[in-house]
């Protein structure tokens, strides 16, 4: 009997892409982007439409952590203004009050940092699965990042401490390795490295891109820098009033605005980092045909690209459970098929050739 052969590597390929094509949609899910190689201004403009696109989410995710954190800072700061006498230029400091604002900026700038990674971190996983072609849940993003918080903490101190060292002797040492460490996060988060081996992994991605990577990000916090300026000539202009510069309704107003400002600039950082990181796993390693082929692998349809699925013993791929030692009368060659006609009677499950029947 002639054995079925297998479609060629390119017509399981097209299957596979066809039977993407052909199956149902799924309302709950936005297109994906398409994965191929971006130039700089195209990272940005994909960025910049998962930002929109997804605003309501990731503004949510970063509120929900950055917001409860900047209010609770207010006593903090509020309590490290000293009470004594106030000229002209503002509160007069001794060297008590020196040390209480130094040990409340120092907590409060901790807190922040925390909060604010850990929102990174979140809109990370968002914009991911915007990326990807899910549908971002808040709720999903912050317990994913939550579970990963320490070593997203971690490998970004470590980043930023050996980048401080760097900068010792000269400055530019510290910006180069800031840029090749910058998608050590997003490998903490999607590759599940950590440490030195997520800063490695960036470093690999980064590779012969640098410049690139640099401009996208450069003007990434371009825009970002417009927006916190805005926010700071807001809080300047409440300074300039007759309010108390160190009183509590100018530190609530002022944490306020740089909720905002966090809650507006997160996302964004977030969605150029994640884009850079796809596009260059896109172009190194072939992201786009890798996550093709696990998205179909799993139950691909059949097309006329790719062997025909087998509907009895005749017709099964040698090698397959039901074919090993099951056979059957073949059409004599030339023989018309005839689907009408009353098939002949199947045998038995027990029935195979060179064994005695039993009934």
């Amino acid at each position: 009997m002639a054995r079925l052969q297998r479609a060629p590597p390119a017509a399981r390929l097209k299957a596979a892409w066809d039977s993407v094509r052909s199956a149902p949609v799924d309302e709950t899910r936005t297109p994906p982007t398409e994965l191929r190689p971006l130039g700089v201004g195209e990272v940005l403009d994909v960025a910049i439409k998962i930002f929109f696109g997804n605003a309501a989410t990731l503004f949510k995710v970063v509120a929900v952590v950055v917001v409860p954190v900047q209010l609770l800072l207010v006593p903090v700061f509020t309590s490290a203004v000293p009470s004594g006498p106030v000229a002209q230029g503002g509160p007069v400091f001794d060297a008590a009050d020196i040390a209480a604002n130094l040990g409340a900026t120092l907590v409060g700038g901790f807190i922040g940092f925390v909060a604010g990674t850990l929102a990174t971190a979140a809109c990370f996983k968002a914009v991911s699965d915007a990326y990807l072609g899910e549908r971002p849940e808040w709720r999903e993003s912050l317990g994913f990042a939550w579970k990963r918080v320490l070593a997203v903490l971690f490998v970004t101190l470590l980043g930023g401490l050996l980048a401080l060292l760097a900068a010792i002797p000269f400055i530019l040492p510290a910006i180069w390795l800031g840029v090749s460490w910058l998608l050590a996060s997003p490998a903490v988060l999607s590759e599940d490295v950590r440490g030195f081996g997520a800063l490695g992994r960036s470093f690999r991605l980064v590779r012969g891109r640098w410049w690139p990577t640099f401009g996208a990000i450069a003007l990434a916090y371009i825009l970002v820098a417009v927006i916190q300026g805005v926010v700071l000539a807001i809080a300047t202009g409440l300074l300039l009033t007759d309010l108390d510069p160190g009183g509590f309704a100018v530190t609530l107003v002022t944490q306020i605005l740089t909720a905002i400002a966090t809650v507006l600039t997160t996302p964004f950082l977030a969605a150029v980092t994640v884009v850079i990181y796809y596009d260059l796993r896109v172009r190194k390693e072939g992201f786009d045909l890798a996550l093709l082929a696990e998205r179909v692998g799993a139950a691909p349809r059949a097309s006329h690209h790719s062997a025909p699925e087998a509907t009895d013993d005749r017709e099964r791929p040698a090698g397959t459970p039901e074919h090993r030692g099951a056979s059957g009368p073949e059409r004599p060659p030339g023989a018309p098929e005839d689907r009408g006609a009353p098939s002949e009677p199947e045998r038995p499950a027990g029935d195979m050739p060179g064994e005695p029947t039993t009934r």
